[in-house]
């Protein structure tokens, strides 16, 4: 089915069913994040800090701009709703990071008395920062089965640890995992949806139909998963991601070019191309429509539980319209 079929099936209010909604929102966009959630109204039903980090030590922390986005968050919205999303990255002693490291995750996960220590210290973490839910966003696993079943275990671990305090746990998971362990009972879990392009190839969108169908009938049934899709996208040059896209940013790169947007029918983002210095450039992003027909794609599978990475650079009265319209919460929860 096209994308057009899908809108005019299911856009009208509480057609396509009711959802719940969860957004990311980064320390690296954080003024244009915030901005954009204080906008959005029914808020969303969870706002996910993004994110803390591990020291050049190997100690999880949230550096300054992180302890920042996550204060203000807790300011001003229902401790219910906030997050704390942790990642592997892994801060280096000559500057930068080593992104979703994998090594580091060995070191942490696989003997269990260090693993027991990196629960602990986690918890710890929640405490702190009295947070009602914490978020892991431990990537870059792949075929690993001997760390997935150190990982798989941690989950276990942590959950026990963290339901006897209070705070909830999820995971965001490759969607992929799947196919190489099974998830424990207990946590949710977050599947990302939106690794068709991207850096690891050419030009095209972050997800469409054939590919959300797949990632669906992977978890169908599976009532703790939410699906997780993006916003924005990429423009290549020469089939050479050159820059990420927020929706406003994928518009500006073509409209000051006077071009219009396409909108794929397959997937329902839009794209265009233009030529400049002798080169190709291609952009493909996603706006609120484009979110709309992926969520409803994966509701014909049963999923009512969505999260977008992420907010800044969206048009939240699209959002408010479109998506947030249809979340089972409604009217309230919104700042304090």
């Amino acid at each position: 089915m096209l994308l057009a079929g899908i809108l005019a099936a299911g856009s009208a209010a509480g057609e396509a069913g009711r959802i719940s909604c969860g957004t990311w929102v980064v320390y690296w966009d954080q003024e244009s994040g915030l901005e954009e959630a204080a906008a959005l109204n029914p808020a969303p039903d969870r706002l996910i800090a993004f994110e803390a980090l591990f020291g050049t030590d190997g100690h999880a922390e949230l550096e300054p701009q992180a302890e920042e986005l996550l204060r203000e968050l807790q300011n001003a919205y229902p401790a219910e709703k906030i997050w704390l999303s942790v990642v592997n990255d892994l801060a280096l002693e000559k500057g930068g990071y080593s992104n979703k490291d994998r090594e580091l995750l060995r070191e942490l996960l696989l003997e269990p008395e260090k693993r027991g220590e990196h629960v602990r210290e986690l918890k710890a973490l929640a405490e702190k920062w009295q947070l009602k839910g914490l978020e892991i966003d431990y990537e870059n696993i792949h075929e690993d089965r001997e760390l997935w079943a150190g990982y798989t275990a941690f989950l276990e671990e942590l959950y026990g640890e963290l339901k006897a305090a209070g705070i909830a746990l999820r995971a965001c998971l490759e969607w992929d995992s799947l196919l190489y362990t099974d998830l424990p009972e207990g946590p949710e879990y977050s599947i990302m949806c939106y690794t068709l392009y991207g850096y690891h190839s050419g030009p095209g969108p972050k997800a469409n139909r054939a590919f959300l169908q797949k990632v669906a009938e992977l978890y169908r049934g599976r009532k703790d998963c939410a699906m997780a899709l993006a916003t924005g996208g990429y423009e290549w040059i020469q089939n050479r991601v050159d820059r990420e896209l927020t929706e406003q940013a994928g518009e500006k790169a073509l409209r000051s070019r006077n071009l219009k947007p396409e909108r794929d029918p397959d997937s329902g983002a839009l794209h265009g191309s233009y030529i400049q210095g002798g080169q190709t450039h291609e952009v493909w992003y996603a706006d609120t429509e484009t979110l709309l027909g992926w969520t409803e794609i994966l509701q014909e599978y049963g999923f009512e539980k969505f999260d977008f990475f992420r907010l800044g650079g969206n048009e939240a009265d699209d959002w408010n319209s479109l998506i947030l319209s249809r979340q089972e919460t409604g009217e309230g929860g919104g700042p304090k």
